[in-house]
């Protein structure tokens, strides 16, 4: 299952997806504030970087649907708490 619809807390190992560039981040660490990744391009002219952002700020890109969630497992997820 994958977008946005689905309310759950990320994990190390799942995907995050920008469609509108095509861009791909495997989630590698997660801390108190930031969730780490690395970023996967789909230009050949550029490298595989790691990167981190704030966690609320990722959050609120899932939520508005600028990026998308490809889960590693459904098994044992914890919901995140609807927001309006």
């Amino acid at each position: 299952m994958s977008g946005s619809k689905s309310r759950y807390y990320v994990r190390p190992g799942d995907l995050l997806h920008n469609p509108s560039n095509g861009v791909f981040g495997v989630i590698t660490k997660i801390t108190k504030e930031y969730i780490h990744f690395m970023v996967v391009t789909p230009h050949e002219d550029q490298d595989s970087l790691f990167e981190k952002a704030p966690k609320s700020e990722v959050y609120y890109h899932v939520d508005e649907g600028e990026l998308e969630v490809h889960y590693g497992s459904q098994k044992r997820r914890r919901p995140r708490p609807h927001q309006r």
